[in-house]
């Protein structure tokens, strides 16, 4: 079932449901949409009422020019509450991962369980090359943005890469709830940070998938979907 539910300011996200069974909430990435989860729902649906939205800017959901974390994390407790879920295991992949721990920190109470698929608390934590290209494509797309107004949503989509997450060690605390951090060995972000993460949250797991990039999700989706399964499966004690 696909739908437009809509936000407290009057947006509208798009969100995909599939599958039946616990709540699943799927969040992609920076500039893509809920498609990038396609390879993962096959797998999921199976036993998890998937739900993939497209975050605000992205895909078919409404545009939004002043982005930032703590406001898309309000639109996720839109998308749970229009759907009558009171607790979801969310799983969220680079910028959706940070949307995600932008959620956990806001609203712990509505985490059963969460996957971390790359996150990074801020930019600094990106990989020297990457960042500075990064950087090179931010301010010549800031400029172009200005000349051509259809690129407007892209510039304020993409400057969400650049929003620190206001997360402190304290709100890490609130995470009684299991949490899986997983990443490809060769990563855009440096591994060190996601082993530092995993010693803050007492009921953290890491797993680093070797020989695999940012997108590890597509590049190796059946040791990714494995690795999530037997997580999201696990009996909550």
């Amino acid at each position: 079932m696909n739908k437009f539910i809509l936000m407290r300011d009057g947006a509208k996200i798009f969100t995909r449901i599939i599958g039946s069974g616990e709540p699943l909430l799927l969040l992609h990435g920076n500039g893509n949409d809920s498609s990038f989860f396609d390879k993962q729902i096959i797998g999921f649906k199976r036993d998890f009422k998937v739900i993939a939205m497209d975050t605000r800017g992205h895909g078919k959901s409404d545009k939004g020019y002043n982005l930032n974390f703590e406001d898309l994390s309000k639109d996720v407790l839109d998308v749970l509450d229009n759907l009558k879920i009171q607790c979801a295991n969310i799983l969220g992949f680079s910028d959706g991962a940070n949307l995600a721990l932008t959620f956990a920190k806001n609203y712990p109470k509505r985490v059963k369980r969460l996957v971390l698929n790359s996150p990074n608390k801020d930019f600094s934590q990106v990989k020297f090359i990457p960042r500075i290209l990064s950087y090179i494509f931010y301010y010549n797309l800031k400029i172009l943005s200005k000349i051509f107004t259809g690129l407007r949503n892209y510039f304020s989509v993409y400057k969400l890469i650049f929003d620190k997450i206001k997360i402190i060690d304290s709100d890490y605390k609130k995470f009684d709830f299991p949490v899986l951090i997983i990443a490809g060995e060769r990563d855009l972000i440096y591994l060190e940070n996601f082993y530092k993460v995993a010693k803050k949250i007492k009921k953290s797991k890491l797993y680093i998938v070797k020989n695999h990039g940012h997108k590890v999700a597509r590049t190796n989706p059946n040791e990714y979907n494995k690795v999530v399964l037997d997580f999201l499966k696990k009996e909550v004690k």
